[in-house]
């Protein structure tokens, strides 16, 4: 008897739940096509989700595959916890989806419309984590450098966060160019050892692995740019001579600018 009432009970309560996540889940498809729409109307049809691509299909069949799957086994089998998993795994994969698009609408079309907007585009995953995390562990690295190529000053290192906000990664970038500054003139010869946490380490393996650890990270940031649908701007040495170092303006940009502003200084 005892256990036929633990059985109902939980019978019910996976119901419940099933149900609880198959509401999230329309409402989050719901939430989809409104976005999308206000996208579409707000002038920026290259943002908005190719509906009848193989990868929007793809999409869409892992949603409902996984809810499926989730759903039967949740209801057939409260206790086999996979049925959760699957059902967790959908409703993820469907609320991902109306992130990106919360955000592509409030951070880019019409941005300030929607609340937070920018934190969930900033905050969105990508190859290395997620922008916030991808920048704040850049940067704090470059002040690390900066630190091991300085061991007469041994400049103390911020405080690290775990959710960055994006005045904090502007000071981080500001403090970071403003010491790397300073420090280009004076740098260590080539051969010098450093020492570091898990050894000795030249000034010349110090410097190549600011850069190289740089560009890694930076295309991780790129990615995610991409995958949004935002061309982000030019970050190579190329454009970084024409626009600050004054090197010869190219003659395919079209008619050289009066003042010329770098894009990635723009705010």
């Amino acid at each position: 008897m005892i256990r036929i009432v633990i059985r109902s009970a939980s019978q019910t309560w996976s119901r419940v739940l099933v149900a609880l996540v198959g509401c999230v889940m329309l409402a989050s498809f719901a939430g989809l096509f409104v976005l999308e729409g206000q996208i579409r109307n707000g002038g920026r049809g290259d943002l908005v989700l190719p509906l009848r691509s193989a990868t929007t299909m793809v999409f869409l069949a892992a949603v409902a595959g996984s809810a499926a799957v989730g759903a039967v086994l949740a209801l057939r089998r409260p206790a086999n916890l996979a049925g959760w998993l699957f059902l967790a795994l959908g409703k993820s994969i469907a609320l991902s989806a109306v992130a990106e698009s919360y955000a592509v609408q409030g951070a880019i079309v019409d941005p300030g419309s929607l609340p937070g907007a920018r934190l969930v585009a900033v905050y969105a995953d990508g190859v290395y984590g997620n922008i916030g995390n991808t920048l704040e562990h850049l940067l704090w690295s470059e002040l690390r450098y900066h630190q091991h190529l300085s061991p007469a000053s041994r400049p103390e290192l911020p405080a690290r966060a775990e959710h960055p906000e994006l005045s904090v990664l502007q000071r981080l970038a500001d403090d970071s160019a403003g010491k790397w500054a300073k420090l280009v003139d004076s740098l260590r010869e080539p051969g010098a050892k450093m020492q570091l946490h898990d050894g000795k380490r030249s000034a010349a393996t110090i410097v190549t692995e600011l850069l190289m650890h740089g560009c890694e990270h930076r295309a991780h940031v790129g990615t995610i740019l991409g995958a949004r649908g935002i061309e982000p701007p030019d970050l190579d040495a190329w454009a970084w001579g024409i626009f600050v170092g004054g090197d010869d303006w190219p003659a395919d940009w079209g008619p050289e600018p009066q003042v010329r502003i770098p894009p990635f200084a723009k705010r």
